[in-house]
């Protein structure tokens, strides 16, 4: 089963953008009330499998919350501990990540899902 969430593709950011910016500004935050009852079941399973396995809180807007990627490569790393070296995390002194990070952290994200042995589709 594949299961495809509903928010923009950070691969279609341009790759020289380094302002930072919030990752999740074009998101919707009532986007799940468009989707079939049978998605949004899979996509509230899929957040509690999330923060059961991290032990972390995520917003009812699961597609604002792993745009950035740094959840994804936190669940990689949490699969397979180091499969993904480096993660760029907003910080107090640089609240919102460049495009360019937040592209890289789901790259990277990808990329252990290749090395782990998830199949592409």
């Amino acid at each position: 089963m594949v299961i495809i969430l509903p928010f923009p593709a950070v691969t279609s950011l341009p790759a020289s953008s380094s302002a930072p910016v919030n990752c999740t500004d074009d998101l919707s935050d009532n986007h799940n009330s468009t989707l079939p009852e049978e998605d949004v079941l899979v996509i509230e399973q899929l957040r509690k499998n999330i923060e059961s396995r991290l032990k972390v809180s995520l917003p009812n807007d699961l597609s604002a919350a792993l745009t950035d990627g740094v959840v994804l490569c936190h669940l990689a790393n949490h699969v397979r501990p180091r499969s993904v070296p480096s993660i760029h995390v907003p910080s107090p002194a640089v609240p919102k990540l460049t495009m360019a990070k937040c592209r890289r952290n789901v790259e990277n994200f990808l990329e252990a899902c290749r090395k782990i042995g998830v199949p592409q589709v």
